[in-house]
Protein backbone atom coordinates (compact mmCIF):
# COMPACT_ATOMS: atom_id res chain seq x y z
CA UNK A 1 0.00 0.00 0.00
CA UNK A 2 2.77 2.42 0.93
CA UNK A 3 4.61 1.68 -2.33
CA UNK A 4 1.55 2.70 -4.34
CA UNK A 5 1.28 5.95 -2.41
CA UNK A 6 4.97 6.59 -2.92
CA UNK A 7 4.59 6.01 -6.66
CA UNK A 8 1.67 8.44 -6.82
CA UNK A 9 3.69 11.12 -5.05
CA UNK A 10 6.67 10.49 -7.31
CA UNK A 11 4.52 10.66 -10.44
CA UNK A 12 2.99 13.92 -9.21
CA UNK A 13 6.48 15.32 -8.61
CA UNK A 14 7.55 14.21 -12.09
CA UNK A 15 4.62 16.08 -13.61
CA UNK A 16 5.31 19.22 -11.55
CA UNK A 17 9.08 19.22 -11.96
CA UNK A 18 9.14 17.65 -15.41
CA UNK A 19 11.86 15.22 -14.34
CA UNK A 20 11.45 11.63 -15.51
CA UNK A 21 14.72 10.60 -13.85
CA UNK A 22 13.29 10.88 -10.35
CA UNK A 23 10.83 8.08 -11.07
CA UNK A 24 13.69 5.83 -12.13
CA UNK A 25 15.60 6.69 -8.95
CA UNK A 26 12.61 5.86 -6.75
CA UNK A 27 12.03 2.57 -8.56
CA UNK A 28 15.67 1.60 -8.14
CA UNK A 29 15.55 2.65 -4.49
CA UNK A 30 12.42 0.55 -3.86
CA UNK A 31 14.05 -2.41 -5.59
CA UNK A 32 17.08 -1.99 -3.32
CA UNK A 33 14.82 -1.94 -0.26
CA UNK A 34 13.01 -5.10 -1.37
CA UNK A 35 16.23 -7.03 -1.87
CA UNK A 36 18.11 -5.60 1.11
Amino acid sequence: MKLIGLLKVTLANDVILGKGGSLIRVLSAMTGLLFR
